[in-house]
């Protein structure tokens, strides 16, 4: 992570083994390695974390434990206390990532550029984390129809229909 720049790289893949070990290796997929430029209002957050709880070395862990070692054999213990003491009580760590793909999406951003965000090799593979949202379809006709009132002359007249047609 280069909280200078704003990014963070991923090119590790992390597992522990039932006996405690910690292997790393590059992601499974080409499209796993990607740098990814993390929202400015996050930065702040990252860097007190940073300095309060991540290994201090260059490639030390963002998440410890109390003991310093990794998170990751008893991360959802942690995580589960830590959303229960905020009052959400079914907000799985996963969950997150579909969050930000969503967000993602809402910006604009075309399913190839989406899928390069996301670190998916298929479209298949990034739809998976895509929700269509209650009202969106008005947040889509909005901006389309304010394209098709731009193109217009100004003195464009629409006729009122004698009769409404109404499909089945």
């Amino acid at each position: 992570m280069d909280l200078d720049a704003g990014t963070i790289r991923s090119d590790v893949s992390a597992i522990e083994m039932s006996n405690g070990e910690r292997i790393t290796d590059p992601p499974k997929l080409a499209a796993g390695k990607r740098t990814v430029t993390i929202p400015a209002p996050i930065l702040l957050d990252l860097h007190r974390h940073v300095e309060r709880f991540a290994e201090k070395e260059e490639d030390g862990l963002l998440f410890v434990g109390p003991k310093g070692a990794a998170l990751l054999c008893y991360f959802t213990r942690v995580w589960r206390r830590g959303t229960r003491h905020l009052g959400v009580t079914d907000l799985h760590f996963h969950g997150l990532r579909h969050t930000g793909n969503v967000l993602a999406a809402e910006t604009g951003a075309t399913l190839r550029e989406l899928m390069d965000h996301m670190g998916q090799a298929t479209s298949r593979a990034a739809l998976i984390y895509q929700h269509a949202r209650a009202g969106w379809d008005q947040v889509i006709a909005d901006p389309i129809a304010k394209r098709i009132k731009e193109s217009r002359p100004r003195d464009h007249i629409i006729a009122k229909p004698a009769r409404i047609w109404r499909g089945a």
